[in-house]
């Protein structure tokens, strides 16, 4: 017979907000084979995603992390810098007492996250897997000092496209897994606001993200307006 062997996986999100990042966590933890992976879930305040992973019997544990915050304005950071050290002891202690085989942090800003992850690992047989989501992170040495970070740390990164995975230098460490969709949420044979104007058979091409000047948007409107024509 077959043995099964269970490994125990905690996902650290430094947001709970309903965002790409978050959203695209949860779809990863649902679609986990439960069977072969015992998941946890840390979350820096409850509400939110806490309810539907709880729905999921994921437990949900709440640890103030907060990630690292494209700003100018020294106080915020000064204030992340002094908070860091205890943030970063509380991860640590759930970590102790979860004891996983793998960390996994959703974002390349979840500095803290990181840093107490591989401090358990000293001691543990732990790795550290990084999801990296973001192309740029601020200024460009704030996305410097991150990647170093990232690279010093994590076993594995996974990064959600090949440009982010490009800032990496061709590291062998890191893997490029574009974020899934679940298609059967969006398969409808006849979507009740067609544009009845549509020609039969022409496909139908939409644009899904957070309003954000990040997001090029802008582009979108734009690219949408040359293919009209």
């Amino acid at each position: 017979r077959e043995v099964v062997v269970t490994q125990r996986v905690v996902f650290v999100s430094a947001t709970n907000e309903i965002g790409g990042a978050d959203t695209s966590l949860f779809e990863l933890v649902r679609g986990l084979d439960r069977t072969r992976f015992d998941v946890h879930v840390v979350l820096p305040h409850d509400g939110g995603f806490a309810e539907r992973y709880r729905a999921l019997s994921v437990p949900v544990h709440v640890v103030p992390i907060h990630k690292l915050k494209a700003t100018v304005d020294p106080r915020w950071q000064l204030a992340w810098l002094g908070r860091a050290p205890l943030r970063v002891l509380r991860l640590w202690r759930l970590f102790a007492r979860l004891r996983p085989d793998v960390v996994h942090v959703n974002s390349s800003v979840d500095v803290l996250a990181g840093l107490a992850a591989r401090l358990h690992a000293i001691r543990k047989r732990c790795r550290l897997v990084w999801h990296v989501r973001e192309l740029r992170c601020g200024p460009e040495f704030v996305g410097r000092a991150v990647r170093g970070v990232v690279r010093r740390l994590a076993d594995t990164v996974v990064a959600i496209s090949t440009p982010i995975a490009g800032r990496f230098a061709q590291d062998q460490r890191v893997y490029v897994i574009p974020n899934g969709v679940d298609v059967a949420r969006f398969r409808a044979a006849c979507p009740a606001n067609a544009d009845a104007t549509a020609d039969a058979g022409a496909p139908t091409v939409g644009w899904v993200g957070r309003i954000a000047p990040n997001k090029g948007l802008d582009r979108v409107l734009d690219a949408f307006a040359r293919v009209r024509e």
